[in-house]
């Protein structure tokens, strides 16, 4: 495989806007290796970031104008972001932004049109790697796990804290991984309701009372007893979370606090409880949750004293995503296996993505 300089591009649930990064990749000693060049996150427009929490996969006529703003938008970014290299640029793999996913009926739906970014940047895209594996009978989900296994062998946990957190790891020779629950998504959605972003390093979460009741009911939800592999999307919140927010008078600090307690509290089990391949145990945490000082702590209050959370440099912390799916990009353009059946539940490995050419 010949080296290619790529760009990244990732649009998660928690809407903090989109990611772009460009990663150099080449073979060494029979080994991927990868160098990093330059990220930057674009925010997203209150209009736009409103259309996407609003969106609704099942009207067409508005899911293809979504998809026209969106890509249009992200057109725009990619522009800006190219400007600034110094570099050649090879190739662009985008995993667009999900609208629906409910791999039960093999539907996934992520918009981004990489046909039309092709053509007006002269570069070929690679997107949509989720459907291949949905029609196949896989959750479509998680899948960073390819780049865990390539670009992160030192770590023996890769744990992804995001709108939703998920994790990955080697058991049995195979590449484990799942969503463990929602993350960045309740907390984002309960500060917004006191006029903020998002709580910064978790203050208003640590100065909030814990509902102990409010705990015991999420942590009793269906999706905690069922096994892997299973995945969550933004929907699942709204659903399952958010009727437990509302049916009690909770404070917005007291709903924070034991938002965070439950989410520390099903990682650290999900990691307690795991039998990974690794008599070692370090945990490579990345994703804005990182910063989140207050929900880190609440992980390591529940996690085994074995296991040690490593919180690495920024970039890793917030682009690795995007570095994953340049490598998936790159590997879907060799024809190499980038969607793990181990990890989704799908009948192959494959080799996903469609490749828009120039």
């Amino acid at each position: 495989m010949t080296s290619k300089t790529v760009i990244g591009l990732m649009s998660g649930s928690s809407l903090d806007g989109i990611d772009l990064c460009c990663v150099q990749f080449y073979e060494s000693e029979k080994q991927i290796q990868y160098r990093w060049i330059k990220g930057q996150t674009y925010p997203i427009s209150p209009p736009l970031k409103k259309a996407l929490q609003e969106a609704n996969a099942e009207d067409k006529r508005l899911g293809s104008l979504l998809d026209q703003s969106f890509s249009q938008f992200a057109l725009e970014c990619l522009k800006t972001f190219l400007k600034q290299l110094d570099v050649k640029v090879d190739l662009i793999a985008s995993h667009g932004h999900t609208v629906k996913h409910e791999p039960e009926n093999k539907i996934t739906v992520q918009i981004g049109d990489g046909t039309y970014w092709a053509q007006q940047l002269n570069l070929p895209v690679v997107y949509d790697f989720r459907t291949e594996d949905v029609l196949l009978g896989g959750q479509g989900a998680p899948l960073v796990p390819i780049g865990d296994t390539t670009l992160f062998k030192e770590y023996e946990y890769c744990l992804n804290l995001g709108g939703i957190s998920n994790i990955s790891y080697k058991q049995n020779d195979s590449a484990i991984a799942y969503d463990i629950s929602m993350c960045n998504t309740p907390l984002n959605e309960l500060a917004q309701k006191l006029g903020k972003e998002y709580d910064k390093g978790g203050s208003i979460a640590e100065s909030g009372q814990f509902i102990l009741d409010l705990f015991d009911e999420l942590n009793d939800l269906d999706y905690f007893k069922i096994t892997a592999p299973k995945s969550l999307d933004k929907t699942w919140y709204f659903s399952q979370m958010q009727p437990l927010f509302d049916k009690g008078s909770y404070s917005i600090a007291d709903l924070l606090n034991t938002c965070c307690e439950h989410i520390g509290y099903q990682i650290a089990q999900s990691i307690n409880l795991s039998e990974s391949d690794s008599k070692r145990s370090k945990v490579l945490v990345t994703g804005g949750g990182a910063y989140n000082t207050f929900l880190t702590s609440r992980i390591e209050k529940y996690l085994d004293p074995s296991f040690k959370l490593v919180i690495p440099e920024p970039y890793l912390i917030e682009y690795k995503e995007a570095i994953i799916f340049a490598l998936m990009g790159w590997l879907r353009v060799h024809s190499k296996i980038n969607v793990l059946r181990s990890v989704t539940g799908a009948t192959k490995d494959t080799s996903s993505g469609k490749i828009a050419s120039i």
